[in-house]
């Protein structure tokens, strides 16, 4: 049996405005927060800091740090 395809109603940058407007009028979280997107750069940051000095990093206290510094903003 063929299936038709799911043709979403908003692609691309339109989505993730879409899903934040449901957001904001009570809907799930979107498919993109904040928080993940600082996690995500505290790792990528926390690996280019490791490789420089040789040392480990503590990528959840930067993302805490990062997340403590946009909430002052």
């Amino acid at each position: 049996e063929d299936l038709e395809p799911v043709v979403p109603e908003h692609e691309g940058h339109k989505w993730i405005i879409n899903e934040f407007l449901e957001w904001l009028d009570g809907g799930p979280d979107p498919a993109t927060i904040v928080w993940d997107n600082i996690k995500s750069a505290a790792m990528l940051f926390g690996g280019i800091e490791a490789s420089r000095s040789g040392q480990t990093v503590d990528v959840a206290a930067m993302a805490a740090q990062a997340l403590r510094r946009a909430n002052a903003a």
